[in-house]
């Protein structure tokens, strides 16, 4: 703009220049001095009109002139502008479109990175998880044959059966039927040699009869011992019938071992875990039991245990739910592992043969108590105790 002023200004200094009196219209002057006024004052105000009429025109092509210049250049500033806001805008876009090339590749990355180290924490964890159950199975099995052999090399009474059979009706059913079979099979031992001796009876019957009076002893014996078997048949099916029915007293069933709940009055079984070197309770479930560090007085236990204290009964009184919050822990536990911990009381077995005994005479049944020792008896000082209402709480191991 100033260098476009600065030529206006120019181009009026020459015009106004080329229209100051030359030396010939002054000599014209001079020479028109000798002409009249009234003449002088009419050429005078001609030549003021042509001058006015030249000055018009000579300012109108300088003003188009100037204006077609500044148009030009406007124009080309305009070009110039809109060039470089093109080139801005294409730089611009550029840029754009590179960064969100680098963004989507980092978050591809990134995506990649996190799906890989969510797979290897899942395989971990489904590892970790196998191998813990394949852990727990065996320790079960461990479990399972050891008690197995414990029962084999014991001969339980009826009673105790009674009072130490598994809860679940099925495995009672089996447990029932393995004891009538191997009563019968000891009756069959002892009625063996008499029904071995049959048929040379009835030889001797049709050989001789001299001996007419020892067959007939002999067959007297035979149907006495027959009739003793079909009695016992029918006490030990009538005691089965009994004991697997809807009619059991509460009493009879809370002396039951239960495997498959562990629940505030019920009696379980414990036995000593050495992969968690704590005592577990003896338990299907979705949770792992584990006993009290209180409760290991009470029933004269110790970690670790002697030989002859690996297992005991006991009732639960108290249970809380827990989570493991630490790596390190007394249960040599996964962390975020979730389980049980109940509070035991003793079981009194003397108390409740005392009471099964009672029941017995007087509803006259039979009891068959056989001559080896039964299970051993654990310690109690306080009998079967209050049994206290479970409470629930969670605690961090």
């Amino acid at each position: 703009m100033e260098s476009l002023r600065s030529r206006y200004r120019l181009a009026v200094s020459a015009t106004s220049l080329e229209r100051l009196p030359s030396v010939r219209s002054l000599e014209s002057i001079d020479s028109e001095a000798l002409i009249g006024p009234e003449e002088q004052k009419k050429i005078i105000s001609e030549k003021h009109s042509q001058w006015e009429l030249e000055k018009n025109e000579s300012l109108k092509v300088i003003l188009e002139e100037q204006k077609r210049k500044l148009q030009e250049a406007v124009e080309e500033e305009r070009q110039k502008q809109e060039k470089i806001r093109q080139e801005i805008i294409e730089n611009m876009q550029k840029e754009y479109e590179s960064s969100i090339e680098k963004m989507k590749a980092r978050f591809t990355a990134e995506k990649q990175v996190s799906f890989n180290e969510a797979i290897n924490k899942l395989a971990k964890e489904k590892d970790a998880v196998i191998e813990d159950l394949r852990m727990e199975n065996s320790s079960l099995q461990e479990n399972v044959s050891s008690i197995c052999k414990y029962l084999e090399t014991r001969s339980v009474s009826v009673y105790n059966y009674e009072a130490l059979t598994v809860s679940d009706s099925a495995l009672l059913s089996s447990r029932k039927e393995l004891q009538l079979e191997c009563f019968l099979e000891k009756i069959r031992e002892d009625l063996g040699p008499y029904l071995k001796f049959k048929p040379s009876v009835e030889k001797l019957v049709s050989s001789s009869s001299d001996t007419q009076q020892i067959v007939e002893s002999l067959k007297k014996k035979l149907q006495k011992k027959e009739k003793e078997f079909e009695e016992l048949t029918a006490k030990f099916a009538t005691l089965y019938k009994s004991g697997t029915g809807e009619d059991r007293s509460c009493d009879d069933c809370k002396n039951k071992i239960s495997i498959l709940t562990c629940n505030v009055g019920d009696l379980i079984l414990l036995c000593y875990e050495e992969r968690n070197e704590n005592f577990k309770v003896f338990h299907f479930g979705n949770f792992v039991h584990f006993l009290h560090q209180d409760s290991l007085q009470a029933l004269n236990l110790k970690i670790p245990p002697e030989s002859s204290e690996k297992w005991a009964l006991g009732i639960v009184a108290n249970k809380e739910f827990c989570i493991t919050k630490k790596t390190t822990n007394r249960y040599k536990l996964v962390l975020g592992t979730k389980f049980y911990r109940v509070k035991v009381q003793p079981w009194n077995r003397d108390r409740v043969l005392f009471q099964s005994i009672s029941r017995s005479r007087q509803t006259g049944s039979t009891y068959f108590i056989s001559k080896n020792t039964p299970l051993q008896t654990l310690s109690s000082d306080d009998g079967d105790g209050a049994r206290g209402s479970g409470s629930m709480s969670t605690s961090a191991i």
